[in-house]
């Protein structure tokens, strides 16, 4: 009876490790560079850090899963970035969209600022992206438009909405699956006439 309780403990193990194996394979580049990790240095290289909240977070490093604010899944994908009320300011690095299973981005209350990079339209595994409490100028992506998970998206009205309407028409709005948008809009501006 011991024997066929080793085999299966070996052949889990194997299994285990091959699965753990091909997850982060997927993550190397063929100079064996980590692409979630690159793609979180452009992010941070984008931001002023005046605080050093982003010290911990090295280019030499083989998983992000250890730095500060990032969360990750089981399997070691990036699936959160929790930087809110951290003093970043700069902008947000196109290469953002590399992290293909980030399912949750809270940049809230810092002072970024420029363009919502339309990179962000290609996560898509996002669900929350609060970019609320910044000073981003220009539109909303119409990419952004194209997720299918995003349930959560708040700007803080710190953004033109010119083209809100065209944003709202590409969502993927449901009776099962709400879209909740909150746009606390200072002044309004007129929406253009289809």
């Amino acid at each position: 009876m011991e024997h066929p309780v080793v085999v299966m403990v070996v052949v889990s193990l194997l299994l285990f490790f091959f699965f753990k194996v091909s997850a982060s394979d997927n993550l190397l580049s063929p100079k064996g560079v980590n692409y979630e990790v690159a793609a979180l240095m452009a992010l941070k290289n984008k931001m002023r850090d005046e605080s050093h909240v982003l010290d911990g977070w090295d280019i030499n490093s083989v998983d992000p899963c250890t730095w500060n604010m990032v969360g990750c899944s089981v399997e070691g994908f990036v699936v959160s970035l929790e930087m809110a009320s951290m003093g970043l300011s700069g902008t947000i690095s196109p290469n953002i969209g590399s992290l293909s299973h980030l399912k949750t981005m809270l940049l809230h209350n810092n002072q970024l600022s420029g363009t919502i990079p339309a990179e962000l339209g290609m996560l898509s595994e996002l669900q929350t992206l609060d970019l609320s409490g910044n000073q981003f100028v220009g539109d909303i992506p119409s990419s952004l438009g194209f997720l299918p998970h995003l349930t959560y998206f708040f700007t803080g009205g710190l953004i033109r909405t010119t083209y809100l309407v065209k944003f709202l028409d590409l969502l993927p709005i449901s009776p099962v699956f709400p879209f909740w948008i909150y746009l606390s809009i200072i002044s309004v501006v007129p929406l253009p006439k289809y």
